[in-house]
């Protein structure tokens, strides 16, 4: 028995001992719990994100702030008869991240005033900054909901199956779902291990081919 075949033997072991020791329910919820809080944030995000907006000060917090702050450090640019290029570059110089200077700019536009009902340049600033504020306030507060509920769920089945009659059936279907895990463990392990060498055997004929493609124009 060589190294590959401890290896394949090996994860789904390790595996099967991890599903019995956390029981059916924490495997399953390990294993299904990143897909269902991304359906779920999805879901309930943009409730969420319209009632902070809706029904906290924070959106109307955020936006005076900014536009206080923009009008302090650049009052003449916030004319909307200003040039077009001078409000892009004082939004590159924002510190912010690339991709969110990007997108001020890339909705720099008249359809992006009258989306946030802007007139000036500093309303339409102040105001997407608000929107990108509130939306990443939302999609914290979202997680945490998400998670709290989750926990509180997966304590609830682990207690269900914990007890004497459950609690077989749950380390069973661990070791089930231990397996699965493991199989595909190793399945994407071999998977990426094929492809480095599919790589690594196509640079090297590639070498190999052009090197003897030289020796001949040499010996020519």
């Amino acid at each position: 028995m060589n190294w590959l075949c401890v290896v394949i033997l090996a994860i789904p072991v390790l595996y099967i001992f991890k599903g019995i020791q956390r029981g059916m329910v924490r495997t399953a919820f390990s294993v299904f719990s990143v897909v269902l809080a991304l359906v779920l944030g999805f879901i309930l995000n943009p409730y969420i994100t319209e009632f902070l907006k809706e029904k906290t000060p924070i959106y109307e917090t955020v936006q005076k702030q900014c536009e206080e702050s923009i009008s302090g450090a650049l009052k003449e640019q916030l004319d909307q008869k200003i040039k077009k290029e001078e409000q892009n570059a004082y939004i590159q110089n924002l510190p912010l991240p690339e991709s969110l200077t990007d997108f001020l700019v890339e909705h720099n536009t008249t359809e992006g005033y009258n989306q946030l009902l802007a007139d000036t340049f500093g309303e339409y600033l102040s105001r997407s900054i608000a929107q990108i504020a509130i939306a990443a306030v939302s999609l914290i507060f979202t997680s945490i909901l998400i998670s709290i509920a989750l926990n509180f769920l997966g304590g609830i089945l682990d207690g269900i199956f914990s007890l004497p009659v459950l609690s077989l059936l749950n380390r069973a279907g661990g070791a089930v779902l231990g397996i699965v895990q493991g199989v595909f463990v190793v399945w994407i392990l071999f998977f990426d291990y094929y492809i480095i060498l599919g790589r690594f055997l196509g640079a090297k004929c590639s070498h190999d081919v052009s090197g003897k493609f030289s020796d001949k124009m040499a010996i020519r």
